[in-house]
């Protein structure tokens, strides 16, 4: 038999990071599953570019995580080109 727990988001819905958790009863072992980091889905606004721009130019960096739900928040705000030409992640 094999059974499966899934652990994650933080109780708002949000699965950033979330994991399932898989073992075989036979076998007594566990196999973790990582989901992919969401793709950045945003246009950067000319605002953004600037900005990201301005950022490069003083050789800021983003440090963050992949299933944080406001690193995400932020890049989406940046937009896809400005994440991709200016802000090193």
């Amino acid at each position: 038999a094999a059974l499966a727990s899934y652990t994650g988001g933080d109780g708002s819905g949000n699965t950033f990071g979330s994991t399932l958790v898989a073992s075989s009863a036979s076998t007594n072992t566990k196999e973790l599953v990582l989901k992919a980091p969401p793709q950045i889905s945003t246009t950067s606004s000319p605002r953004a570019l600037t900005l990201g721009y301005d950022l490069q130019q003083l050789n800021a960096r983003m440090y963050g995580a992949y299933w944080c739900s406001h690193c995400y928040e932020q890049k989406q705000k940046l937009g896809a080109e400005v994440m991709k030409q200016y802000v090193p992640y």
